[in-house]
């Protein structure tokens, strides 16, 4: 039962994606919608580094019952805080990329918490509501600011969720013992977790520069 609930809201969610990049890719054409996908590789990388492997080290843990949320929220968080920062000023004070980072690490922590505790009902409300306000906001904030409000949108869809991570705070003690004692767990998970990220965005990093953003938008449509 849960396994189906957890398909069924993964397959509504990509769905509701695909449905929105392809309909973004229209109004945006190649060329912005390439530039818009060169962006958010960047942003999901610096995210990617910044949960330190702790996504998969929050689903195991939880289901086993320990408390290890409020020190993998604490760290987790302060680690995109910083790679945000670093974004800011480098992409020339793009508030959406910083806050993308800082969004794309707290959901994707919230939503590992809930697999590792089998709230799967909570998890599909989570990752179909999250996709609809993803939709609304981009489209909107594209009409209203252009290619900047796309990547906008995207990051102020995950924030609604954080509270989850206050309540958790609010409720339990941070014990960074937790972490230390499961210190090569994590580091495996982390150096998995580049693995993947490197071979599923680096490609856009070097397609832009080499190609131009007309040609990464064609290539990543068909991805």
């Amino acid at each position: 039962r849960g396994l189906t609930t957890m398909g069924a809201a993964t397959f509504i969610s990509n769905g509701l994606g695909g449905l929105f990049w392809f309909y973004m890719a229209s109004l945006m054409g190649t060329e912005g919608y390439g530039q818009v996908s060169y962006f958010i590789a960047i942003a999901v990388i610096g995210s990617r580094i910044s949960l330190l492997g702790f996504a998969n080290t929050m689903m195991v843990y939880s289901a086993k019952g320990v408390k290890i949320q409020p020190p993998i929220y604490l760290i987790a968080i302060l680690g995109s805080v910083i790679t945000s920062l670093i974004l800011f000023f480098v992409f020339l004070y793009d508030a959406g990329l910083s806050l993308y980072v800082i969004g794309f690490v707290t959901f994707t922590l919230v939503t590992s918490d809930l697999l590792g505790r089998k709230q799967y009902k909570t998890y599909a409300k989570y990752l179909i509501s999250q996709k609809i306000i993803l939709i609304i906001l981009a489209v909107c904030l594209y009409h209203a600011i252009g290619l900047t409000g796309v990547i906008l949108g995207i990051a102020i869809s995950f924030l609604p969720y954080s509270f989850m991570i206050y309540k958790e705070f609010k409720n339990t003690k941070i014990d960074f013992s937790l972490i230390r004692s499961r210190a090569k767990f994590v580091t495996n998970t982390f150096a998995n977790d580049l693995s993947e990220l490197f071979g599923g965005y680096l490609d856009k990093l070097i397609v832009a520069p080499m190609l131009g953003f007309a040609l990464l938008g064609n290539y990543q449509l068909g991805i």
